[in-house]
């Protein structure tokens, strides 16, 4: 079993070198990048793997970072909006590093995968109307070549409908159709234009995944998982079942700042299968 520890902090941008230097023993190659203005206060969150140390038959969690794993940092903007999501191996070097652009809405306009050098791996861009439903959204590869589109529209009855395309052999070909209702989202997977795979996800009033439903048409299987909340909307509970058969459950623990402070998984004879502690 993982132990997560996850650090939160309000500082200045000109702080966050620090912050990445002390964190990681290490403060090259962190690509913490300059903000524009310095002045404005923003959110760092740093999550690593601990492994379980027993101590006189008590399970504690020692500060030492577990070998062979990677440190998360999370760069939030004034609004609490993630703008950076970086990944650092032991050494301090970083791994990957994900950014993310928004317009005036909050809406995410742009989603940039990087090298470790910087350069772009792949980037896609997105427009949206008025009621933040995506109108288009582009894909490009390194050289900026288009290689994905994702484009709006209707079906029969008015439901809101994306379409994805992705390049072969210089066509574009349907891959993903996702429609949306007023309490549920439909998703259909295409490979060479045949169905493999639907996927069903049902809400509640107040935006919370209640269910979702995997459809597998070849093998004419059907999965579900299903989603319990507390008086605060945290999942509290996730139960899976195949065929109707329970083959897990997950259940959540919170502190009174509604942070998750306890998750426990158990395998279909009730027996626990892992347990994550959060301490903040």
């Amino acid at each position: 079993m993982n132990f997560y520890y996850l650090i939160e902090a309000i500082v200045k941008p000109l702080l966050i070198i620090l912050i990445g230097a002390a964190s990681f023993s290490c403060g090259r190659n962190t690509a913490v990048d300059a903000l524009e203005n310095p002045t404005k206060k923003i959110k760092v969150l740093l999550e690593s793997f601990h492994d379980p140390v027993k101590d006189g038959g008590n399970v504690d969690y020692g500060s030492k970072i577990s070998d062979n794993t990677y440190v998360n940092r999370l760069l939030f903007d004034q609004r609490g909006k993630l703008v950076e999501s970086s990944i650092f191996n032991s050494m301090g070097d970083i791994a990957s590093k994900d950014t993310f652009k928004y317009n005036e809405n909050g809406d995410t306009v742009e989603h940039a995968v990087l090298h470790t050098n910087g350069s772009v791996i792949h980037r896609t861009t997105n427009k949206f109307d008025s009621s933040h439903l995506i109108v288009e959204s582009l894909e490009f590869d390194e050289r900026e070549k288009l290689i994905g589109k994702q484009i709006s529209g209707s079906d029969s009855m008015g439901n809101h409908k994306l379409t994805y395309y992705r390049l072969l052999n210089n066509t574009f070909i349907k891959t993903t159709e996702v429609v949306s209702y007023d309490n549920r989202r439909d998703c259909y997977t295409f490979i060479n234009g045949v169905l493999t795979n639907g996927k069903h996800m049902v809400y509640d009033d107040d935006g919370n995944l209640q269910e979702t439903i995997q459809d597998d048409p070849i093998r004419n299987e059907q999965s579900r998982v299903r989603y319990t909340y507390d008086e605060h909307g945290n999942k509290i509970g996730m139960v899976a079942l195949m065929s109707n058969l329970i083959t897990s459950k997950v259940a959540s623990r919170y502190d009174s700042m509604n942070n998750i402070i306890e998750t426990s998984t158990y395998g279909v004879m009730g027996n626990m299968i892992s347990n994550q502690k959060h301490v903040y």
